[in-house]
């Protein structure tokens, strides 16, 4: 555990003296309560199918909901969630934005094949910051188990994995820098794309495209263009998306507001991890100011 925390923004006056984690929910899930869900449209309901969610409580209602209370699979994710991944407080807390004390969080996004790891890696390595991917570790193992799912299941998943980044995340963050390779954008860009694949007709302006109120947000995501004259590494491609597909969910990323996406657009790994770190240097000097 952190021993103490710098000052958060919070959407109330909490002492954070002791606080070490962003979700309030602790309590209610030892105790097997179902939490209260936010308020979601209609439109929300009918897309949670592909795994698209803005509310944690959304997502462990499902698992302990009547649909789900005899699944070995679903009981397995709960408790491993929330004995091994969240280690919330009983203080109602919302932490929306990682702020004041705290290292910034960077994401670097971009669909498959886009060269998003290597140059995740990359800048890690540059900043001396932690590189965390996902699946987190805690939720890493049950992996296969949800691969095999399509649909509410296998979205529920991949959305719990977010928050148990999370949690990893601002352990860190006090200590060093964070890059992560994908984080919720890539969920909600793949569901999304799915979506109107099937036939679903979603408004660019659509709630859907906003962050979940109570995620920790990014101080900046990049989004690495994808470019179809780009070499495959075929050791890292196990099923090559589509490039009708990939132009989707690129659609998709570039809907994405609060926040948005900032693109990057060279082709060359070298290229590409030099504009990235250019850009952090101009707009986090206080902590990157000596970046080459």
């Amino acid at each position: 555990m952190v021993d103490h925390l710098p000052n958060f923004s919070v959407s109330s006056s909490i002492s954070l003296t002791n606080i070490v984690l962003i979700f309030g929910f602790g309590r209610v899930l030892t105790d097997d309560i179902l939490v209260t869900d936010p308020s979601t449209t209609v439109e929300e309901e009918e897309l949670r199918k592909y795994g698209i969610y803005h509310s944690l409580p959304s997502l462990l209602n499902i698992l302990r909901s009547e649909q789900f209370k005899d699944s070995p699979e679903a009981n397995e994710l709960y408790h491993t969630f929330v004995n091994e991944c969240n280690y919330g407080t009983n203080q109602s807390l919302h932490v929306v934005r990682n702020k004041t004390g705290l290292w910034p969080l960077f994401v670097v996004e971009g669909v498959q094949t886009s060269g998003k790891l290597s140059a995740s890696k990359r800048i890690a390595e540059t900043l001396m910051a932690t590189l965390l991917t996902t699946p987190p570790d805690c939720l890493y193992h049950l992996r296969s188990t949800f691969e095999k799912y399509n649909g509410t299941l296998r979205g529920v998943y991949y959305s719990l994995c977010n928050y148990a980044l999370a949690n990893a995340i601002l352990k860190i963050l006090p200590h060093s820098s964070v890059i992560v390779n994908r984080y919720w954008h890539s969920q909600a860009a793949f569901a999304l794309a799915l979506a109107e694949v099937e036939g679903y007709k979603i408004s660019p302006l659509s709630h859907l495209y906003m962050w979940p109120e109570d995620l920790l947000v990014p101080d900046k995501v990049f989004f690495l263009q994808y470019s179809h004259s780009r070499p495959r590494n075929m050791q890292s491609v196990i099923r090559t998306m589509s490039r009708k597909f990939r132009d989707r969910m690129t659609q998709q990323f570039m809907r994405m507001r609060q926040p948005a996406l900032q693109e990057i657009f060279e082709v060359q790994l070298f290229r590409q991890v030099g504009r990235i770190l250019k850009i952090i240097a101009q707009e986090f000097p206080g902590f990157f100011s000596d970046i080459q």
